[in-house]
């Protein structure tokens, strides 16, 4: 949503939105007998520029907010691409330790076969042994 502007069709009572009372609002608030002598004790001029310095004030906020905003949107895609290597780190790691663990199978097996192709070996030097 943006605080900017105002939201049609909106609760009347909400002051984004489009039917919100704003004369209504200033005539009960805005007329306080002090202020209305202190705005002609001061003129209308000190008034605006007063008016001009809130406005600097809020659009350097604003703008400020903004500037925080994007800097936050950076952070945040840095921390996402940071996962996603992460994760195809952990992928790529993963798939070694299955890799390795085939191989010491492999490994292991190829053992087992040496082994019993030297007892076979074996085996037939004895019965060659036995026949002669």
């Amino acid at each position: 949503m943006r605080l900017q502007g105002f939201v049609s069709g909106a609760n009347a009572r909400s002051l984004w939105g489009d039917r919100f009372p704003f004369p209504e609002l200033a005539d009960k608030v805005a007329q306080y007998l002090d202020d209305v002598r202190l705005q002609k004790d001061v003129g209308k001029e000190a008034v605006g520029k007063y008016l001009q310095v809130i406005g600097t004030r809020m659009f350097c906020i604003s703008w400020t907010t903004k500037l925080l905003r994007a800097e936050e949107k950076k952070e945040a895609s840095k921390v996402l691409e940071l996962e996603r290597t992460l994760k195809e780190r952990d992928g790529v790691i993963v798939n070694m330790i299955e890799k390795m663990d085939k191989e010491e199978e492999v490994t292991k097996l190829q053992d087992q076969i040496r082994a019993l192709q030297e007892q076979i070996m074996s085996s037939k030097m004895r019965c060659w042994k036995c026949f002669r």
